[in-house]
């Protein structure tokens, strides 16, 4: 057997090998999991499905891969594709032989050669940990930002959830002369995410295009898509995800003004019975997170991180393209947090 390395872009050649690694490393149930989550993270990409897979091969195995999920984002509304590395690992067998950093620096180079024809802008590591940062830092990623949980505790819904018959029945908005109505479905509607003006202006956002949120949401389980209306015009939306129970997290909102997002979460909380809803903040600007204070959401302390096994480790970013020292695109300063709007749907 010939023991050389090479490291290459991803190969259907080498997916069996490739997908029994996938299995073995994040504990897939069997190979048909992994394949599936495999094939929508990476074949079946809304906007980039090659180039985002390479490959560290010994013979005909697959011995490490890194792979980025690809999102558009609009700088000051031009679209480029952000790439977040999502899945990296090399076979226990083959560790301390510098594979990892090998592959990456490959990978890196393969892409800033495509920047141009693929309208690359930036790697945005949104869920990097105490192991893999060292690591990524020594390769020229820089901290971005910090990432910050909030929690609301809502203690009337937890009391209802543990003494009433009726705790888990969903209740209908009233058919009253308010002004304000939710609406509550489990399909997305993005026509209406469209629609809605966030009350804070970012130079940074993520595209809402209908092929994005039927990529992003494609398998998604728990999901509950709820818009509040203004006399019948849409002025806030959030999607959030059922965990377990009463506790829920925001994937993603927006919201025309405070008001209108206070609106929204009271209405939301009373519909799902949410005992602990949670969101997290990484980057953008001050005044989101003082908005969501206002709205009775509480930091996570460092204890509470750790009780909660969420580790605060930072945002990382790094421009794709190598050997490039400015850090504009499209005039914009891309490395300036506050111009950026990063949500929990956006973490792969």
């Amino acid at each position: 057997m010939n023991n050389e390395i090479r490291y290459l872009q991803y190969d259907p050649n080498y997916r069996n090998s490739l997908l029994q690694l996938f299995k073995e490393m994040f504990g897939f149930a069997d190979l048909k999991q992994a394949e599936q989550k495999f094939v929508w993270r990476y074949e079946d990409n809304y906007c980039l499905q090659a180039h985002n897979v390479y490959i560290a091969v010994i013979g005909d195995k697959v011995v490490g891969f890194r792979g980025f999920a690809a999102q558009r984002f609009l700088f000051a509304d031009k679209p480029r594709v952000v790439l977040t590395p999502s899945d990296a690992v090399v076979h226990p067998d083959f560790r301390r032989q510098g594979i990892f950093n090998k592959l990456t620096e490959y990978a890196m180079q393969v892409l800033s050669e495509k920047y141009d024809e693929l309208d690359l802008s930036v790697y945005l590591n949104l869920s990097s940990n105490k192991k893999s940062a060292p690591g990524n830092l020594k390769l020229g990623w820089q901290v971005f930002a910090e990432k910050e949980w909030m929690t609301r505790i809502c203690l009337l819904a937890i009391i209802k959830n543990l003494f009433s018959r009726n705790a888990g029945v969903k209740k209908l908005e009233s058919k009253g002369k308010s002004r304000f109505k939710l609406s509550v479905s489990d399909s997305i509607d993005a026509a209406v995410i469209r629609s809605i003006d966030h009350f804070i202006s970012y130079q940074i956002i993520r595209e809402q295009s209908d092929e994005y949120y039927k990529w992003r949401y494609a398998d998604a389980k728990r999901i509950s898509f709820v818009a509040l209306y203004d006399e019948g015009r849409p002025a806030a939306y959030a999607i959030i995800e059922q965990h377990s129970g009463i506790k829920y997290s925001i994937m993603e909102y927006a919201a025309e003004t405070i008001p209108a997002l206070k609106m929204l979460i009271k209405k939301a909380i009373r519909y799902h019975n949410i005992g602990v809803l949670r969101v997290l903040m990484m980057g953008g600007a001050p005044s989101e997170r003082k908005a969501f204070r206002k709205l009775g959401f509480v930091a996570d302390s460092k204890l509470i991180s750790r009780i909660r096994n969420k580790e605060k480790t930072p945002v990382l970013i790094k421009g794709v393209l190598q050997d490039d020292e400015g850090s504009t695109i499209n005039g914009i300063d891309w490395q300036n947090p506050e111009a950026w709007r990063i949500q929990k749907s956006d973490v792969h």
